[in-house]
């Protein structure tokens, strides 16, 4: 949620999208499944700590609020959403990542080794020529995910969607 998704693209602002993009998702959960958000930009923040029977109305009211602003410092939000995901007792953990810029430095490597020996797997969707393309295609391949460039916004809740799918 860095401030370059506040610009719009099209006449769509990025931020708008990708709150677009984490809806679609929460409207495919199912009762068991838990759903979490994480907005990162100089730190990270829970939009939705994770949890599962939620309330599907309630979630996307508190996501459509999310808005664009500060850095894009990812490691930090990765690694406290990967600490509160390591609480929760279920047997597919898949973070879907999502930046349009570059990303601060962090220990990645070592962030996603620890997460695949917890049997978490984390896929990435980078968007915009400012994307940091070769860090979002590693960071896939570290972490046994997928990579996906949006080459529009509106590719966005279908990418998010297909990784739910494919996660399950």
């Amino acid at each position: 949620k860095s401030g370059s998704m506040a610009a719009p693209v099209g006449g769509v602002e990025k931020i708008q999208m990708a709150r677009e993009a984490c809806i679609s998702v929460v409207k495919l959960q199912g009762p068991n499944d838990y759903v979490g958000v994480m907005g990162f930009d100089d730190t990270g923040q829970w939009v939705v700590k994770p949890s599962a029977n939620v309330d599907k109305g309630a979630v996307i009211n508190t996501i459509s609020q999310m808005r664009g602003g500060g850095g894009t410092d990812l490691y930090p939000a990765l690694k406290t959403a990967f600490d509160e995901a390591k609480q929760i007792k279920v047997q597919t953990k898949h973070f879907i990542i999502f930046t349009d810029g570059m990303v601060a430095p962090g220990d990645f490597e070592g962030l996603a080794k620890e997460m695949t020996d917890s049997n978490c797997t984390m896929s990435t969707v980078a968007f915009g020529s400012d994307a940091d393309i070769p860090f979002m295609k590693e960071l896939a391949t570290l972490g046994g995910g997928n990579m996906y460039e949006a080459r529009n916004l509106q590719d966005l809740p279908r990418i998010f969607a297909r990784e739910v799918f494919m996660a399950n």
